[in-house]
């Protein structure tokens, strides 16, 4: 990755980098407690997990061509090459297999499509709620879980109290956010059987600012990744009265640092 100049934090040792990505950057910290600037990419974690006996020779050292006619593996990689798919569409973390086409791309419309909360949009609904419809409440946030038992340990939103889109925040929410996000994080591991806690932002569905905190399942060799959210859309939802009981879990850990506990 590249490190980018302008924000380039020496003093605090915070780095903004591009990715492989096209688009895409990472927010980065020196001391390593934020992915650091040599961190994995997601093909070095997807040549981790792929057992070795289907591990693609042009993904090691060694030049794709050392075996005579090539292997099965790089075969299939080249046939979804030439169909014009991302090679991750290969890796164990992608959740879908067998014929796999690329959409056609419609042309860009005059504006964008509006979002619940916005003129010309359905009414927001996270305005419309009282507190007793999430898990945690404090003065300026609020945490709901998903309406029904999720297929990972843990879903959650972190949503704004008052209705404004992340431009909008301030220095003193933004700040609370940051906070918020790291008891999140330490409150979805307390449940037990999660390996790593996902913070995804998308935001084109709802005006209303709100963040999704997934909790991915401990030793899982798929459910790695940018395929959380896809998993999460397919794989059978967990037991209700464990999910109740993880909720609690989760309402009273962060109610230990501020804010009430709901669920």
């Amino acid at each position: 990755a590249t490190v980018l100049a302008p924000f380039d934090d020496s003093s605090s040792g915070w780095a903004c980098t591009a990715t492989m990505h096209p688009g895409a950057i990472c927010v980065s910290h020196a001391s390593g407690l934020v992915t650091p600037r040599g961190s994995r990419t997601p093909a070095d974690v997807a040549r981790e997990i792929r057992p070795p006996a289907v591990r693609r020779a042009r993904d090691d050292d060694e030049p794709a061509d050392h075996a005579e006619g090539g292997s099965e593996d790089d075969r299939a990689t080249e046939m979804t090459e030439r169909q014009g798919l991302p090679r991750y569409v290969d890796w164990p973390i992608f959740p879908f297999e067998g014929e796999l086409r690329v959409k056609a791309v419609l042309p860009p419309a005059d504006a964008d499509l509006p979002r619940s909360g916005e003129p010309g949009g359905a009414p927001c609904e996270s305005c419309a709620a009282p507190d007793d419809d999430y898990i945690w409440v404090d003065d300026n946030w609020r945490v709901r879980a998903t309406e029904t038992p999720p297929s990972l340990p843990m879903q959650l939103f972190l949503e704004t109290r008052t209705h404004v889109d992340m431009h909008d925040l301030d220095d003193t929410m933004a700040g609370e956010l940051g906070q918020l996000l790291v008891r999140l994080d330490r409150a979805v591991t307390a449940i037990g059987g999660v390996g790593r806690v996902h913070v995804n932002r998308w935001g084109d569905g709802g005006s209303h600012f709100h963040m999704w905190i997934y909790g991915r399942p401990f030793g899982t060799r798929q459910v790695l990744g940018f395929g959380v959210p896809l998993w999460a859309a397919v794989l059978p939802p967990i037991d209700e009265a464990q999910w109740r009981s993880s909720l609690g879990i989760v309402a009273a850990e962060l109610a230990r640092s501020g804010g009430r506990a709901v669920a």
